[in-house]
């Protein structure tokens, strides 16, 4: 599926597929692919949606039977003109259900130099706490990426806030 939706991308080409989206709900898309993009953690379709005539990302894992060629299209560019950060600020977007959430601080024991280079800038902020210390802020509120990133660094830390 993913050498179907890159070739697409490459040739321009409409294509057609069922989607299931994080609701549950089920529906038929039309849409000219632009880019396919890896987060890391998953791949994204980003492409111009015919039928509601807007951009839109898709997760690729929730797309459902064959992906259906569906005619010569257009080649567009992405609004921004960078398909990953496209993507990525969508992601913001939808996991920033409450933009009133406090943000999420911890205490790591490990230097800043070192939990930098294992935390992606898009998800946190790492600050120097001492010389064996830091802070890891979240950007907006709590994300299950988040969290992902803080297990995956095995080391001690103390969650400083948000109280709840």
């Amino acid at each position: 599926m993913l050498a179907t939706l890159a070739a697409a991308c490459r040739d321009s080409t409409r294509v057609r597929f069922s989607y299931v989206a994080r609701d549950d709900s089920a529906s038929q898309r039309h849409t000219e692919p632009c880019s396919v993009v890896h987060t890391g953690y998953r791949w994204y379709l980003v492409a111009f949606d015919l039928d509601r005539d807007d951009w839109r990302t898709f997760r690729i894992d929730r797309i459902r039977g064959r992906v259906r060629p569906g005619g010569r299209g257009h080649r567009r560019t992405v609004p921004g003109g960078d398909p990953a950060a496209f993507v990525n600020d969508r992601l913001r977007a939808s996991s920033a259900a409450d933009p009133d959430a406090a943000p999420g601080r911890i205490r790591v024991r490990a230097s800043a130099s070192e939990i930098v280079r294992r935390i992606p800038s898009r998800s946190a902020t790492v600050e120097p706490d001492g010389e064996d210390c830091c802070i890891v802020t979240t950007r907006g509120p709590w994300s299950r990426h988040f969290l992902v990133w803080m297990a995956l660094l095995d080391q001690p830390m103390e969650v400083l806030g948000p109280p709840s």
